[in-house]
């Protein structure tokens, strides 16, 4: 972790930040969560990296995210994310500015296998086509093509590989 955070925004140090989510919230839209918070009781917004294991113990992976600092100072997590989770551990980047398009994920294996790094190429593929062109702007559900089909195969084809070899 301390590689990926270092990288990301050196000098800063990940924190636990409690999740309190409302039932209105949307997953995957932080940004808008966040938002209407704000809007309702003040505060404000503060970007940065939500940082999770996909694959326990084998890779770390940052993605953007957006939590809320409370008027009082102590930031709170309004977003959903997987059942069971009750924290989310979290890297503030001030640098960090969300302009309305997707931002990729940073993944760092934390083991020397070929496997996980091949997934990770196959995550940074999918991220590639479906940011391409005119998708780099588009918001909302995408219809699959052939393309994008043939690396979710991979994926999984890889992700059973790893859970047969490592779980």
């Amino acid at each position: 972790m301390r590689v990926l955070c270092g990288r990301l925004v050196p000098g800063e140090t990940p924190k636990f930040v409690r999740l309190d989510v409302p039932p209105w919230a949307e997953a995957n839209e932080c940004t808008d969560n966040v938002a209407r918070v704000i809007k309702e009781f003040g505060g404000e917004a503060v970007n940065g990296w939500r940082l999770w294991e996909p694959l326990p113990d084998l890779m770390i992976e940052a993605e953007f995210h957006v939590v809320w600092r409370r008027p009082e100072g102590s930031l709170l997590d309004v977003s959903p994310h997987f059942p069971g989770f009750t924290e989310t551990v979290f890297l503030p980047d001030p640098g960090l500015e969300y302009e309305g398009r997707q931002i990729p994920n940073e993944r760092v294996p934390l083991v020397k296998d070929t496997l996980v790094r091949e997934f990770i190429e196959a995550l940074e593929a999918e991220y590639e086509v479906m940011n391409r062109a005119e998708l780099a702007d588009y918001h909302g559900l995408i219809t699959p093509t052939p393309e994008m089909e043939e690396i979710k195969v991979r994926q999984q084809a890889l992700f059973a590989q790893i859970a047969q070899m490592h779980y």
